[in-house]
């Protein structure tokens, strides 16, 4: 879906609160849109403009440029789309765009606009202050979205993965972690990931290998008791209830990788169900995850590792993941090394993140 529209003078609301939007008068003609923030890739027509008295010319040139806005979307230009009333200020209808790492005065110039994905719903804040971190989190979440993108172009380009697949298995044939490690929890990959998991596991069959299933709130049986009531023990009834509030959550089972089969969002998992009873005086930082996440009973002291499915990682070893939250949920708790591997183009300088991205302790890059 996209539209056509001419840079207007607004309030300058936004330049005052520190996000300068551009305002936009549509031209397209019966143009509907649901109420919400939108991420955008917007196309900057220097050449043409629109009067805004002439409904006809308005509508050929919309015709015009949108008929050939997919040959030109190479240049254009990543944004958030605000599309409706603003409710923080009690004021009326409003269409404008935020434009990602983008200064220039454009004024009167005509913007094609091609809608990509629907955000959020427009939402009233109680002050300019939580306005101000709503926008920052809707521009962090935007960046790492036109991320994924690009990555997504990239890996279309990869037509041998078999390559990627031996480099990744020397690699890790090579490291120390995972040499001495007796518990392996790895991933079935997907699209756009390196397809290591299964040669590995032929190679190395003395290690035991756990995968994830995405289990829901019906499945996650997960009952819990306390007999003193400890700081400690508050602190872990705490995480223990907003884990069970989550719609989804990741359990880790026993599993080879020919036994795995294919379930929520088609992604190969293995079977079973978690119903366990948790005695939360038992529980430690070093056994939290295994006790929680793992439907089996694993002795802390033994060397693990997580494999952890990346979309890109960076310098610092941040991380890129699907958008789902699952894995940054469940890292927080794993004690042992956090492993990566992704190919070279997957490797970036920085990676926007936000206060619940957890971080990997390590990155094999192929």
């Amino acid at each position: 879906m996209q539209f056509l529209g001419q840079v207007i003078h607004g309030e300058g609301r936004g330049k005052n609160l520190g996000f300068p939007t551009a305002n936009l008068e549509i031209f397209t003609k019966n143009f509907i849109l649901k109420k919400g923030v939108y991420f955008v890739e917007v196309f900057i027509n220097d050449q043409n403009k629109i009067s805004k008295t002439n409904d006809r010319s308005a509508a050929r040139a919309s015709r015009q440029h949108e008929n050939d806005f997919a040959q030109r979307k190479k240049k254009s230009i990543q944004g958030l789309l605000f599309f409706g009333n603003k409710k923080t200020f009690n004021k009326n209808f409003s269409c404008e765009i935020f434009l990602l790492d983008f200064k220039k005065n454009i004024y009167d110039k005509i913007l094609e606009v091609k809608i990509l994905k629907f955000h959020r719903k427009v939402k009233k804040f109680d002050n300019h202050k939580l306005l101000i971190e709503a926008i920052n989190q809707d521009i962090i979440k935007s960046k790492k979205f036109f991320l994924r993108k690009n990555i997504e172009k990239k890996w279309q380009k990869i037509t041998n993965q078999k390559k990627l697949i031996n480099i990744a298995i020397e690699k890790i044939s090579q490291n120390k972690n995972f040499l001495e490690a007796k518990n392996i929890f790895a991933f079935a990959p997907i699209k756009n990931e390196i397809s290591f998991i299964e040669f590995l596991i032929k190679k190395f069959p003395e290690k035991n290998y756990f995968f994830p299933k995405i289990i829901n709130q019906e499945q996650f049986c997960l009952s819990f008791f306390a007999n003193t009531d400890s700081k400690l023990v508050s602190i872990f009834i705490n995480k223990l209830k907003k884990l069970i509030d989550k719609k989804n959550n990741l359990i880790f089972f026993r599993s080879r990788f020919e036994n795995l089969v294919l379930g929520k969002f088609n992604i190969l998992e293995p079977e079973g169900k978690k119903n366990k009873k948790i005695c939360v005086e038992n529980l430690t930082l070093q056994n939290f995850f295994y006790e929680i996440f793992v439907n089996e009973k694993i002795d802390p002291k033994e060397k693990n590792i997580i494999f952890v499915p990346a979309m890109a990682v960076d310098k610092k070893n941040n991380r890129l993941g699907k958008g789902g939250g699952f894995y940054d949920r469940i890292l927080e708790y794993f004690p042992g090394p956090k492993i990566s591997v992704v190919p070279d183009f997957c490797f970036l300088e920085k990676i926007p993140t936000e206060l619940h991205d957890q971080r990997i302790t390590e990155k094999i890059i192929i």
